[in-house]
């Protein structure tokens, strides 16, 4: 006797979804891909001056702009400028070192295993204060033009001065909205 659902159908007519997966979505996105430790996704990693070595994990086309990843190797104290994304949610997860955090009005000190998701349009700034430096763990969802952002930031070499800066925050779909955190 076959066994019938609730609408009177076969479970063995209904089609097989594969969840996590869309047949839509490019063959890239349905790509397995591995990314050694310390290597960047590309084999291009964004170098900010002294401060910072950000190596791509996930990049935008994996996921179909669901998703982007980046870890940040900090060279010592180092954080960017109060900002808020318009369109992402950002993820963090400190995987050595310690990180200051602030997310709206709550503060953090985050050591390594702890995480905090920033939701979009909240105000936001971060610092690794280890003297040492660490590693962070970031992930943005949507994608959005964050990677466009590290990879035009990367070409610079270095954090612009301040007017620069907001532009190229402007042009990537977030606004700075304050200093670095002082550590």
């Amino acid at each position: 006797m076959k066994r019938r659902n609730f609408l009177g159908l076969s479970l063995g007519a209904l089609p097989v979804v594969m969840l996590g997966q869309d047949s839509s979505a490019p063959a890239s996105a349905r790509t397995p891909v591995h990314v050694p430790t310390g290597v960047d996704r590309f084999k291009e990693p964004c170098v900010i001056g002294d401060h910072s070595v950000i190596d791509r994990k996930v990049a935008s086309a994996d996921t179909a702009g669901q998703l982007f990843v980046i870890e940040n190797h900090a060279q010592g104290k180092f954080g960017p400028p109060r900002h808020v994304h318009h369109d992402q949610d950002e993820w963090f997860h400190v995987i050595s070192g310690v990180v200051v955090l602030e997310v709206g009005d709550q503060k953090y000190r985050l050591m390594p295993g702890d995480s905090v998701l920033a939701p979009r349009g909240v105000p936001h700034v971060w610092a690794q204060v280890a003297p040492e430096g660490g590693r962070l763990l970031v992930a943005f969802q949507p994608a959005g033009k964050m990677e466009a952002f590290f990879t035009e930031l990367g070409k610079l070499g270095n954090f612009p001065p301040p007017p620069q800066a907001r532009e190229l925050f402007e042009r990537h779909g977030m606004s700075i909205v304050g200093p670095p955190l002082s550590s």
